[in-house]
């Protein structure tokens, strides 16, 4: 079986669509092995490319992300908000979970401890405005996952530590291998 090797605007597209936030160019061209010449001509071949579909580039002088269209904005937010509406998943409770217990946590963490892909959860938990994304001090590439002020309201406890059995589990979660 061939293999066909991907184009540039594949690349570039494939890597905004699993990074899921703005992107620096040059961190771009860094990851598809390119200059900044190549990386902008296969910008404009993506933008062409979009023209016809729901997604589009949103682009500053430094940055560029794959977005919805802006024509489609009612109809997600309407769809968002049932999403918000409907009772959290099993894999949203288990990666709220250990966001409680284990936070600030990397998604690579949270995945680590469930065994699955938790984006789609941490992103449901994000949209509902009960967990937030930071930046890891150390490491500007990583984002860690902490609880909100208003998951801790919706809870009735002033801080994590006011969680049932907070410290045995903390303890236990502290037993996984760190990644």
């Amino acid at each position: 079986m061939e293999t066909k090797t991907a184009t540039l605007d594949q690349k570039i597209e494939a890597l905004l669509f699993i990074k899921g936030e703005p992107l620096e160019i040059s961190e771009l061209a860094k990851l598809c092995s390119s200059n900044l010449t190549e990386v902008g001509e296969g910008l404009q071949l993506l933008k062409s490319r979009l023209a016809g579909s729901a997604l589009a580039l949103v682009q500053t002088d430094d940055t560029v992300a794959l977005t919805t269209k802006p024509e489609l904005f009612d109809f997600l937010q309407n769809i968002l908000k049932l999403e918000r509406e409907e009772p959290l998943t099993k894999s949203q409770l288990e990666t709220l979970s250990i966001i409680l217990y284990e936070q600030p946590v990397s998604a690579a963490k949270v995945e680590y401890v469930r065994g699955v892909n938790s984006r789609y959860s941490l992103r449901a938990l994000m949209l509902r405005g009960l967990v937030e994304r930071r930046t890891d001090e150390n490491d500007a590439r990583v984002s860690l996952y902490v609880p909100t002020i208003q998951l801790l309201q919706l809870l009735g406890v002033a801080d994590t530590k006011s969680l049932p059995d907070y410290e045995l589990i903390k303890n236990k979660l502290a037993t996984v291998e760190q990644v």
